[in-house]
């Protein structure tokens, strides 16, 4: 009968409400967001990315007054110096070191050199400018030298003439004279083969008539050429040619060695 009654007083636990479990919903979201939010702290504190730990910082690092002091007050520290660098004396920089041009007696790269070695060397420098102009302008013909070489051109002329002269006289000998002894004929001819042609074709009967016109002659120490316009007439014959003679000088006659007919 005991046992009986004790049953029917137990009363089962009942469940919980809709209001119990919303606040028990949102008692466990606040405590994440709890933890959450310390574990954020935690590390922007660690990375010194919080404001309050920043002024905190900024009181304590140095002013830069205290940094001027302290490095005031250490001791020179020397830089270190290369095994294989040598002292050096030191130099007084003046003004006359940063200019030496202003010095009448200085002379660049003998800053070595005793007081009697500067003065022989800048008494060379200026003998050497003085000799070896900045801008040497080509030397111009001397009016000597161009009077000497219209002289030889008269001569040259004056032999030309002679040449045409004897040539339409027909005077062999003296024809042949104005040709030098190593005369060179044209076309490959010899020497002596040229030679019979021209005494054969001198002793022609016939006048023949030599006219020259427009001639260059140029000088060139002993040596000269003319350049002409050849005009020739005789037996029937009407030739006009441009001829030129190389002359050379043996003594005071101008000699033919070359003579080239269409140059």
């Amino acid at each position: 009968m005991k046992s009986l009654t004790q049953s029917q007083n137990y009363h089962p636990s009942s469940s919980l409400t809709t209001g119990q479990t919303l606040m028990w919903i949102v008692g466990g979201v606040m405590l994440m967001f709890l933890v959450i939010s310390l574990l954020f702290v935690a590390k922007l504190g660690s990375e010194g990315r919080l404001p309050f730990l920043q002024k905190r910082s900024a009181n304590l690092t140095p002013s830069s007054s205290d940094i001027t002091t302290q490095k005031a007050n250490q001791p020179p520290v020397a830089p270190p110096v290369p095994a294989s660098s040598t002292e050096v004396a030191a130099v007084e920089v003046t003004a006359d070191t940063l200019r030496p041009e202003a010095k009448a007696n200085f002379v660049a790269g003998a800053e070595s050199v005793l007081p009697a070695d500067i003065a022989q060397l800048s008494k060379e420098d200026s003998t050497n400018r003085a000799a070896t102009p900045s801008n040497p302008s080509p030397a111009a013909p001397s009016p000597q030298s161009a009077e000497h070489a219209s002289g030889m051109a008269e001569e040259v002329a004056r032999n030309i003439e002679g040449w045409v002269r004897d040539w339409e006289s027909k005077d062999v000998s003296a024809y042949l004279a104005h040709y030098a002894p190593d005369f060179r004929p044209a076309n490959q001819l010899g020497y002596n083969t040229w030679l019979q042609q021209r005494k054969e074709r001198l002793g022609r009967p016939g006048d023949i008539s030599i006219r020259i016109s427009s001639p260059e002659i140029k000088i060139k120490g002993e040596r000269a050429s003319a350049r002409f316009v050849q005009n020739y007439s005789g037996g029937g014959q009407r030739l006009s040619e441009i001829k030129t003679l190389d002359l050379v000088r043996n003594e005071q006659r101008w000699l033919i060695v070359a003579e080239r007919i269409g140059q």
